[in-house]
C-alpha cells in the first residue's frame, strides 16, 4: 500500500519532473569530478614526469593501468545499466501478469453472473413446469372424482 501511493506521487508529472531534473543534475555532477580527477591525475604524472621523479617507463606504467581501471569503471557503469533495464523489463513484467490476474478474474465473475442468470432462469422454468404438472394433476384428480 505504502508503495502504491509512493508510486501514485511518482505518477504526478510536477514530482516526476523535478526527480528526473534532479537526476539529471546528479549525473552531470559526477561527469564533471570525474573530469576534474582525472585532470588532477594527468597534472601530478606530468608533474612527476618534469621533476625527475618518475621515469618515462613508469610513467606509461601508470598509464596503462589508469586505462584498465578506466576499463573496469566502464564495465561496472555498463553492468549496472543493464541491471536496470532488466529491473524496468522485470517490473514491467509483473504489472502485465496482475493486469492479466485481474481481468482473468473479471471475466470470471462476469461468466459466473451470466452462469447465475441462465441457473436461476433454468429454476423458474423447472418451477412453473412443475406448478402447471401439480396443476393439471389437481384438475385430473377433480374429474375423476365426479
Amino acid at each position: 500500500e505504502r508503495m502504491q501511493r509512493t508510486m501514485a506521487r511518482w505518477r504526478t508529472p510536477g514530482v516526476k519532473k523535478a526527480f528526473d531534473c534532479w537526476r539529471d543534475y546528479i549525473e552531470i555532477t559526477i561527469e564533471e569530478r570525474a573530469e576534474e580527477a582525472k585532470e588532477l591525475v594527468r597534472q601530478e604524472m606530468e608533474y612527476k614526469l618534469e621533476s625527475g621523479h618518475i621515469s618515462a617507463q613508469k610513467l606509461e606504467v601508470l598509464r596503462a593501468q589508469e586505462a584498465q581501471r578506466r576499463i573496469q569503471m566502464s564495465k561496472r557503469v555498463i553492468a549496472r545499466m543493464l541491471r536496470q533495464h532488466l529491473a524496468i523489463a522485470w517490473t514491467g513484467f509483473k504489472e502485465s501478469l496482475s493486469t492479466t490476474k485481474e481481468n482473468r478474474e473479471t471475466v470470471r465473475r462476469v461468466l459466473g453472473r451470466m452462469t447465475h442468470q441462465q441457473l436461476s432462469g433454468a429454476f423458474q422454468r423447472y418451477f412453473a413446469s412443475v406448478k402447471d404438472h401439480i396443476r393439471v394433476k389437481v384438475i385430473c384428480t377433480r374429474l375423476l372424482q365426479r
